[in-house]
């Protein structure tokens, strides 16, 4: 189905649909293209990028004018579609949304803008306080505050709950804002009207996601969801566990498939550790047993196994716990990132 068609040692990391290389850079996994910037731009490393030009100053990237270069040390937060989010600090602090189509900046503030673009959003969360903006002008829309649900035990011996805190954004979807919690619930804030929408628990179908709930006051905790648009769902494969939320549904619930015996054929699980988890399309799941050092691909309409690769990987770090350590599709390859930060590339049959 898919095969190995390169190994690049000279890859050091990923941002979103973008890698990035030793010799500096950047490239688009969406069209296998090197993203263009000009001869002055250099990439340094990534979730902490340095654009800079050859004076090792900072610069707007792609400019053409020259007399507009000057001293911006800034640096990057996040890399989504084609907008960058940056920072700078010191002196003058300054945050701020690039954008690479139109070769601009879109925005500069002085306050905290957090490192989170979804949709036409800039979003942060300070303290459980959700500050939503502008995209395109950096204006604040709205600001709304996580109410204090009722916490959970950490651990049977515990005698005083924790908080409940936002730990992570899933996407946007019918102006609904998805977010995860740290007691392993799904909350949706209305970006239109600020009201809390829907807080999404456990499933029905799982014993121990209810045991969990029963004992602890905490759903199967996961920072892995993710929200897929086109079908209007927000899905997590995770371990043994299929978990779906239809968004159709005017009360949306959580139902679980278990996969167990269907991964036992091929003794893996889904073991990703702490990156950004599964990916998917249309068709598949996309993801691997960091463990075993196996990739898999499983169809979504069966939840069967249909293609595997097992790695033959000698572990430079002897303090690594895993062999690989993140995947990415795009279009018609997958791309499996190693513990050694060897790029493997599988190419579409």
């Amino acid at each position: 189905m898919y095969k190995l068609i390169q190994n690049n040692s000279n890859i050091i990391s990923f941002a979103d649909n973008f890698m990035i290389d030793k010799d500096c850079y950047l490239y688009d996994l969406n069209s296998n293209n090197k993203l263009l910037l000009d001869s002055y731009v250099k990439v340094d490393k990534i979730n902490n990028l340095i654009i800079r030009d050859d004076l090792n100053r900072g610069k707007e990237l792609k400019s053409t004018n020259l007399s507009e270069l000057r001293e911006f040390p800034f640096r990057i937060n996040c890399i989504v579609k084609n907008y960058i989010g940056f920072y700078k600090y010191g002196n003058e602090r300054l945050n701020g949304v690039y954008s690479l189509v139109d070769n601009q900046f879109l925005f500069k503030t002085k306050e905290y803008i957090g490192n989170v673009i979804l949709d036409k959003y800039v979003i942060s969360n300070i303290n459980n306080l959700v500050i939503i903006r502008s995209l395109f002008e950096g204006r604040v829309l709205f600001e709304l505050l996580v109410s204090s649900y009722k916490g959970f035990k950490a651990s049977r011996t515990d005698t005083e709950l924790k908080s409940i805190e936002l730990r992570k954004f899933i996407g946007i979807y019918d102006n609904n804002l998805w977010c995860i919690l740290n007691n392993g619930f799904l909350l949706a804030l209305d970006v239109i009207n600020g009201k809390e929408t829907h807080y999404i628990g456990g499933s029905k179908e799982n014993q121990s996601e209810l045991e969990l709930l029963n004992d602890f006051g905490h759903a199967y905790i996961s920072q892995s969801y993710k929200l897929d648009e086109k079908n209007r769902k927000i899905i997590l494969l995770d371990g043994t566990s299929y978990f779906e939320i239809d968004l159709k549904s005017e009360s949306p619930i959580k139902k679980w498939v278990d996969l167990s015996e269907e991964l036992s054929k091929y003794n893996i699980r889904c073991a990703m550790r702490a990156n950004d988890g599964f990916q998917f399309d249309d068709e598949n799941f996309y993801f691997y047993d960091a463990d075993k050092g196996v990739v898999a691909i499983m169809e979504r309409e069966s939840l069967s196994i249909v293609w595997t690769y097992e790695f033959d990987i000698k572990i430079e770090d002897k303090y690594a716990m895993s062999i690989l350590k993140d995947l990415k599709i795009s279009k018609d390859k997958i791309y499996v990132h190693d513990r050694n930060n060897t790029l493997h590339i599988f190419e579409k049959e």
